[in-house]
């Protein structure tokens, strides 16, 4: 919180001191609603920013990880539909966007459609943490543990993934216990590959 109040102080310093686009203006207003413990509201000004310029990825990733904190899984959706009907063409920026909604989905208990919408925004960003993790939770919730073992395979696309690589080694180390590797897991845990 100390660091986030420094960055909001930071953030207005610069805004006084130049002219600042309304987009800008709005990032500092939601960083402040977030410290006023009004995260909903922030989340709200991040869709207005999204609403003005519909490509603003990072505007769209901190509606999708405000809205998960807080468990409105319904705006998750919503935000990433919106957003998706912006990128018509096949690029990386989309892939990420895809993973996210693809969590939404399944989320929300549409398992076939997040499957598939993971599947494609990891084939757009191998890299892509949250599709990757969205069709592990389909494997997951289906009772496909050779898939889900399958899918997260080698983990060298997401080991960069920081504390979500840890959840997908804990995914794996589902996969594998449903399938009875214990010996598997005892050596991924030797390994340090936990969550």
């Amino acid at each position: 919180v100390g660091q986030a109040r420094l960055c909001l102080d930071t953030a207005r310093t610069a805004a006084a001191a130049r002219p600042t686009p309304e987009r800008e203006r709005r990032y500092i207003s939601a960083l402040q609603l977030w410290l006023d413990g009004e995260p909903a509201r922030a989340a709200d000004v991040f869709e207005v920013v999204l609403s003005d310029c519909p490509r603003d990825v990072l505007a769209f990733k901190l509606v999708q990880a405000i809205r998960f904190m807080i468990g409105d899984i319904r705006g998750m959706a919503r935000a990433g539909a919106t957003t998706l009907a912006t990128f018509s063409e096949r690029s990386a920026t989309s892939g990420y966007v895809r993973g996210c909604q693809a969590f939404a989905l399944e989320e929300l208990g549409h398992l076939g459609e997040a499957e598939a919408m993971g599947r494609e925004a990891v084939e757009l960003a191998p890299r892509d943490a949250w599709g990757r993790h969205a069709v592990a939770d389909c494997f997951e919730m289906t009772g496909r543990a050779s898939d889900g073992v399958a899918w997260l395979g080698q983990s060298q696309e997401w080991e960069h993934c920081s504390n979500f690589g840890f959840h997908l080694h804990w995914h794996m180390a589902l996969f594998q216990l449903e399938l009875g590797e214990i010996d598997a897991v005892a050596r991924r845990r030797q390994r340090g590959e936990h969550g």
